[in-house]
């Protein structure tokens, strides 16, 4: 990092004191500036959070006041809701048939089905899960779709640790950082 530099912290809300702090201190050893950007009513810190909420409140903050992420109205006014908590806001999403139930294993062909279609149609995709096994497990299952549908190279180049295949076309992503490892270029 230099003086000239600006880092900028997406979603700092979801991000835990200590890390936080751990930026903070970097940038201000560079002489950098850092800027927090987020929703502070939104997901918590899966660790020990509450610092960005805390620097909203005690220093103040610029709040955006127009939404303009959804294609239909009533998915503004909706998110609006759900963002303070109204637990009667699920009706309306369930209304617009954005609501899903089955079974867990439905569920997940579901989702595999979702995310298969979208990366055939040329659209970015994320499955999130809740277990690395369950990750390692629907990975292989769509890396085996997108062989068959000719997306990803059959040859095998690798493994990842949890015994995934890799080959050319292959989407490869970390699931853990490693703030120990150093690239020296």
């Amino acid at each position: 990092l230099r003086r000239e530099d600006l880092v900028v912290i997406d979603e700092a809300g979801m991000s835990s004191t200590e890390d936080l702090d751990r930026i903070s201190a970097i940038v201000a050893a560079a002489g950098a500036k850092l800027l927090y950007t987020g929703d502070h009513e939104q997901l918590a810190a899966v660790g020990a959070g509450g610092m960005f909420e805390l620097l909203v409140h005690d220093a103040g903050a610029v709040e955006l006041t127009e939404i303009h992420r959804f294609t239909h109205a009533w998915e503004r006014a909706a998110s609006v809701r759900l963002r303070v908590g109204d637990p009667e806001v699920v009706s309306i999403y369930d209304a617009h048939g954005r609501i899903r139930g089955g079974t867990e294993q439905e569920m997940l062909a579901a989702a595999v089905r979702g995310y298969l279609s979208d990366v055939l149609q040329g659209r970015r995709s994320l499955l999130v899960v809740r277990s690395d096994a369950m990750a390692t497990e629907l990975s292989a299952q769509l890396r085996a779709e997108l062989v068959a549908a000719g997306r990803v190279s059959a040859e095998v180049l690798g493994q990842t640790r949890d015994g995934n295949l890799i080959g050319v076309g292959d989407l490869i992503q970390a699931r853990r950082n490693d703030y120990t490892l150093r690239v020296h270029g």
